[in-house]
């Protein structure tokens, strides 16, 4: 009944078997932190908006993407924090989340570079998504050019994933040369993508220290996309002791239970290495999808 009790609850929760014993109380803390912060703020309709609070609340800014999350009858405030943004050097972006969830997670986007194109957006595009079903805007602020459509920029930025199985791994994949993490959705080929497996040493309590990387053979004469591959990885290492990250996903997972219909949530971010050898890694979001078909995408 044990050995049971234990298999179900890694079935429910692989994120909290890749801690020590003494770290149950650091889940209960990041828990306990993270639904105060929701639970003192207004309440989201939308079940992809509840999720997006919780993230925000559980990752620490940084590592992770700042978004804000507005009403979409609050034009003003809207416009004034995507011109914060704009001001301070940043490009927006704005997500849309809808309640019911007739996109399934994938509603219309906007992103934003200048003044002008906000002015733009706000009188042409933005009067076609005011339908009933959106209940919630994200404005997010993110690093210059990274939704260029440059192919020379493009192809400095990568998107990644970050997820975990029942073996008490980590899987890392990559997928470089574009920064948008649909391209998953599209991309069927494997031979575009980068993956590490990165086992638990359950003697030393963290990460076993090497992992071999499965390029992809359309990459395997890719430098750059090797570069992208190994900053993902060497940053996802770090990250997992500095920001307790198991920890912190085994809380979300505890908010959101698989139970309830959610997923066990996987990581979802963006890197770019630029010529000079500067980079940036930022987690992007969760993906927290509904399963057994109950409520809308996360």
């Amino acid at each position: 009944e044990t050995i049971k009790r234990w298999n179900e609850e890694r079935m429910r929760n692989p994120w909290r078997f890749f801690v020590t014993p003494a770290s149950e109380k650091l889940i209960a803390r990041f828990t306990k932190e993270t639904l105060h912060v929701v639970e003192n703020q207004p309440p989201y309709q939308s079940r992809k908006a509840q999720v997006e609070n919780a993230f925000l609340a559980a990752i620490p800014p940084a590592i992770r993407m700042r978004y804000d999350i507005k009403k979409p009858e609050d034009i003003t405030g809207i416009k004034k924090r995507v011109k914060q943004v704009l001001e301070a050097g940043f490009d927006a972006t704005i997500r849309t989340a809808h309640h019911p969830d007739i996109f399934r997670g994938k509603g219309p986007w906007a992103s934003l570079t200048n003044l002008v194109d906000l002015e733009i957006f706000l009188s042409e595009r933005y009067p076609t998504w005011r339908q009933p079903e959106l209940t919630e805007i994200f404005i997010g602020q993110i690093p210059k050019d990274k939704l260029s459509e440059n192919p020379a920029i493009r192809r400095q930025h990568c998107a990644w994933t970050l997820s975990a199985t029942l073996n008490n791994e980590l899987i890392v994949q990559i997928y470089p040369h574009s920064p948008h993490l649909r391209d998953f959705d599209d991309e069927k080929s494997v031979e575009r993508f980068i993956t590490y497996i990165l086992s638990y040493d359950v003697q030393k309590n963290g990460l076993a220290p090497h992992a071999v990387p499965k390029v992809g053979d359309q990459l395997t004469n890719d430098s750059l996309a090797v570069r992208l591959g190994s900053l993902v990885e060497q940053t996802v290492r770090k990250w997992f002791t500095q920001y307790n990250l198991a920890q912190r996903l085994a809380a979300l997972t505890e908010i959101f239970p698989v139970e309830a219909g959610y997923s066990v949530p996987s990581l979802q971010g963006q890197a770019r290495i630029y010529p000079d050898g500067k980079h940036w890694i930022l987690i992007y979001d969760i993906n927290n999808d509904p399963v057994n078909g109950k409520g809308d995408a996360g």
